[in-house]
């Protein structure tokens, strides 16, 4: 019996729950729903969502969407209204603005009212508007109060410039932007000490006038360095300047085509100057280039974190500059007696695949000794071999280094057993040994 009972409970449950999730027919929706509203003094904006989870959250999503529908109308208004010379001619620019201010008219509905609200037992429906007057009465109030920040960030700018600080002058003509960004559709004139000033136009204008008056020069435009020595910051080193004056705090990035820099980024210091190096040149081509370019992607990305005027700003950069570097090979001068010749003779061809010059210069000088001996074991002979290569830098007294090996072979006899020892020095001579000296010599 307490089963049946809790059956029927359950079941009357099931009931009640199905009943609420039914919809209504159609002629039961309000008129809002049935056929869209117009109005030629209302803005108006219609929204849905499914009632899923709390009531709070499914009607503060039927806000969110009908918000979003009355600023497409509202988007649509302004964008067949008005325009401005600064997206003019830009077709990407004009459309990726288009989407942004579509993503922030939701941002600014101040003075919006519900008229009314739907539950279908399905959806809940939000039904709002706001007064066209009050909404460009409100829009006119904060785009003023926008204007006068951009004047300040513009008039700042114009005196930065003045006092030759143009990274600084930069970020504030970004700055004006951002001010206005929900109005570069529409004009964004103000006066300014008796003259009229269209504000996104000129600072956009003066943003590119600056860049491209910045110029980027290396104080040597080629250089020559051997394999393995270092191109220090004395010899890539760059001056930054603006109408011939020297510029700081401009940053600049440099890449090397002969593969990583420790130092990619930096900034221009109080007369201009900005340098990288390369603490070793091991490339094994006969040319590389280092290049460096004024970082404006930077300045711009301080100034402003929307991704429209990060865009706008960074259409036109100043031309990149090259180093062109010509690499020698470093020379060793190999000194050996004559019954080490095939020996040497190895070593020489594994050392000059590696980019190195064998006895063609004096960068480097290698004493490569080589000492036999011969043991008569009761089994076999064996014949041992110790390898002295004593390594120096002609023109830097603190770089030498003396490497050692020992090599042995047995055999029947000392032929046999030298042959062995031969082969065995022969492959480490290609490989580990050649490599040893060349990593030293390069490093």
């Amino acid at each position: 019996m307490k089963r049946f009972a809790l059956y029927i409970i359950c079941v009357c449950l099931l009931s009640s729950c199905s009943s609420t999730q039914k919809m209504l027919d159609q002629s039961e929706f309000p008129e809002w729903l049935q056929k869209r509203p117009y109005s030629d003094s209302y803005f108006i904006g219609i929204g849905s969502a499914k009632k899923f989870g709390t009531p709070g959250s499914y009607m503060k999503s039927a806000r969110e969407r009908a918000l979003a529908d009355m600023s497409q109308s509202i988007s649509v208004n302004i964008s067949s209204t008005t325009s401005n010379t600064i997206l003019e001619g830009r077709n990407g620019l004009h459309e990726s603005y288009k989407q942004s201010v579509k993503a922030k008219t939701t941002e600014i509905f101040e003075g919006v009212e519900m008229v009314d609200q739907f539950d279908d037992g399905v959806n809940y429906h939000t039904y709002y508007k706001i007064d066209k007057a009050t909404f460009y009465r409100l829009k006119e109030e904060r785009k003023q109060k926008a204007l006068k920040k951009a004047l300040s960030y513009y008039n700042q700018a114009k005196s930065l410039e003045k006092n030759g600080q143009v990274a600084r002058a930069l970020g504030n003509y970004v700055e004006v932007i951002n001010a206005v960004i929900n109005y570069l559709n529409e004009s964004t004139k103000i006066e300014n000490n008796g003259v009229d000033v269209e504000l996104a136009y000129e600072a956009r204008n003066s943003f590119d006038r600056l860049v491209m008056g910045l110029s980027l020069n290396p104080l040597s435009s080629s250089l020559e360095v051997k394999r393995g020595e270092m191109l220090s910051d004395k010899d890539l080193n760059f001056l930054v300047e603006y109408d011939s004056d020297a510029v700081s705090d401009i940053p600049v990035t440099f890449k090397y085509s002969g593969g990583y820099l420790e130092k990619s980024k930096t900034i221009s210091n109080a007369t201009g100057e900005v340098s990288t190096f390369v603490k070793s040149v091991r490339s094994k081509r006969s040319n590389e280039r280092v290049e460096a370019e004024i970082d404006i992607k930077s300045i711009v990305r301080k100034a402003s974190n929307d991704l429209f005027v990060r865009k706008l700003f960074t259409i036109n950069t100043p031309k990149k500059q090259m180093v062109d570097i010509t690499i020698l090979s470093p020379s060793i001068k190999i000194i050996s007696s004559k019954e080490n010749a095939n020996s040497v003779n190895v070593l020489v061809g594994a050392l000059s695949n590696s980019g190195i010059e064998i006895n063609g210069g004096d960068d480097y000088l290698l004493d490569f000794s080589l000492d036999k001996q011969e043991k008569k074991l009761s089994y076999a002979y064996s014949v041992i071999y110790s390898l002295t290569l004593a390594v120096r830098s002609v023109k830097d007294a603190n770089k030498q280094k003396v490497f050692t090996y020992t090599f042995s072979g047995e055999g029947r006899d000392v032929r046999i057993a030298s042959m062995k020892v031969k082969d065995k020095l022969d492959r480490a001579l290609k490989r580990r040994i050649s490599s040893e000296v060349s990593r030293f010599v390069l490093r």
